[in-house]
């Protein structure tokens, strides 16, 4: 599907309820991760491990690629681009981040002159 975005082509409806799919069994790992990494073992509210925080992070971050990667291919191009900017936006890191938004401000401004 990220391949058929790139070239300008739509998604297939049956890619789309795929991705749509992972997308929500991601979020549901990711809470499910999270709840036990903050109950531990032993099921006693503790804060989570760094190991255990990276962890739910990593798919966390999958989640919201692939919803991004859903909004991407949506019909409605104007929703479809603020979801997946946000999305892109949220799971860079802080330096990428600012960067990602420095570039998307700089686009904005020059389309405006």
């Amino acid at each position: 599907m990220l391949e058929k975005l790139r070239k300008g082509e739509g998604a297939s409806q049956e890619e789309l309820e795929k991705v749509q799919v992972l997308a929500t069994e991601l979020d549901m790992k990711y809470l499910n991760l999270q709840s036990v990494a903050e109950k531990g073992p032993q099921g006693f509210d503790m804060p989570p491990s760094s190991d255990s925080i990276k962890e739910y992070m990593l798919i966390w971050q999958k989640a919201v690629a692939a919803s991004a990667l859903c909004f991407a291919a949506g019909s409605n191009a104007y929703e479809s681009a603020i979801e997946s900017t946000y999305d892109a936006a949220i799971i860079a890191e802080a330096d990428d981040r600012r960067r990602f938004l420095d570039r998307i401000e700089a686009i904005l401004a020059n389309r405006q002159q």
